[in-house]
């Protein structure tokens, strides 16, 4: 994300930055989709992880944040 915001928040981007973000974020993600699938219990912590972290910021977000005020 840090290499994506500062090369096409620039003022000035060149056009085929983006596509080798683009390309690089594939090839990458394509990598470690790769490795989950060949390490399957690793894949799933790291799912069950996501979901139980996206589980706990819905939560927070829906009831919790009004208990400090």
């Amino acid at each position: 994300m840090l290499i994506s915001y500062s090369t096409f928040l620039s003022d000035n981007p060149k056009g085929w930055a983006g596509w080798v973000t683009i390309l690089v974020a594939l090839v990458l993600g394509l990598l470690l989709g790769w490795l989950l699938l060949k390490f399957i219990r690793i894949g799933i912590f790291l799912v069950a992880a996501m979901g139980g972290y996206s589980f706990g910021l819905l939560i927070y977000n829906a009831f919790l944040y009004k208990m400090h005020s």
